[in-house]
């Protein structure tokens, strides 16, 4: 007897039919029992349904938020510290110049960069500095490039550090720098390096400059590029110096200060666009007792 009584209240096996159904009917009861509501088998399983979309859709967005996605963000919580750091008083270059040339032996254009950095440290300026300045070393070095153009000089550093690695006989680096008195400090910074027969700085803003290089200046074709003036600007002169024709297929292009304080147009322009194969450099380095973290992007013309 208590066998029959037994059999007659087991349930069916969980992953048959008729087990769901047993299921179904057994939650529908127990909410009714609680809520007082009464919910068919078809309500409940258009709730079903329904939750298991939200859970399909809640993981979708989650999947969004991808290293790229990731990336966006840190990218944006980045440049607002970058953006507060910049507003610290940057040495002006006639400073920079000065220190060097009172410490530094003329004609060591080794000496000159080390006593550039060295004021650094103590000094809030804006230059490549040493940690970024390795990476264009490299750069420049598999590169052997022939013609150099850069875009803002400030007082010299970058030009100094590239021209010091141009071996090619005839090699030439012209920097144009809109800023008259940043120009002529750039012209002492690159004098006292000992670097005046291969560095020409150019006083004027990329725009007007970048059209006269062919006829001005004799510049046929450009093996190396490398921005660091105004950020807005990076674009549209990378542009204008696609459609002057100096740019030839293999010509890299190198943008410092990409992340600090920030190019973002650039980098999704140059990353996005068929014309270029870029790549990233991230950096961190500390100038002035300040953290900064920042990126360099190696871009390589297409054609």
């Amino acid at each position: 007897m208590a066998a029959e009584e037994s059999s007659a209240t087991a349930m069916p096996p969980p992953y048959t039919v008729d087990g769901i159904m047993e299921r179904v009917n057994s939650f529908s009861e127990a909410i009714e029992l609680r809520t007082g509501v009464s919910l068919s088998l078809t309500t409940l399983i258009w709730a079903v349904f329904i939750s298991s979309l939200l859970v399909s859709l809640v993981s979708y967005l989650l999947l969004r938020l991808t290293r790229s996605g990731l990336d966006r963000m840190l990218f944006k919580g980045q440049r607002l510290k970058n953006m507060i750091l910049s507003r610290a008083v940057t040495s002006l270059p006639r400073d920079v110049v000065s220190y060097v040339q009172a410490h530094a032996e003329k004609n060591n254009s080794e000496k000159v960069l080390e006593a550039a950095n060295i004021y650094s440290k103590t000094n809030q300026m804006m230059h490549l500095g040493e940690t970024k300045g390795k990476i264009v070393d490299v750069i420049v070095a598999e590169t052997d490039p022939k013609v150099v153009i850069e875009l803002g000089a400030y007082f010299g550093y970058s030009a100094v550090r590239m021209a010091r690695l141009m071996k090619t006989e005839g090699a030439r680096l012209i920097s144009i720098e809109f800023n008259p008195s940043s120009a002529e400090a750039s012209q002492d910074f690159v004098e006292w390096a000992g670097l005046s027969d291969r560095v020409e700085i150019v006083t004027g803003s990329a725009a007007e400059m970048i059209p006269l290089l062919k006829d001005r200046f004799g510049i046929k074709e450009v093996d190396l590029v490398f921005i660091d003036h105004r950020k807005d600007l990076y674009v549209s002169d990378l542009q204008l110096l696609e459609k002057t024709g100096l740019m030839k297929r293999g010509t890299v292009v190198v943008a410092d200060n990409v992340l600090f304080p920030g190019a973002p147009d650039y980098a999704k322009y140059v990353r996005s666009t068929r014309k270029y194969t870029s790549c990233t450099y991230p950096v961190h380095f500390t100038e002035a007792a300040v953290g900064i973290v920042d990126t360099v992007e190696k871009s390589t013309y297409q054609g």
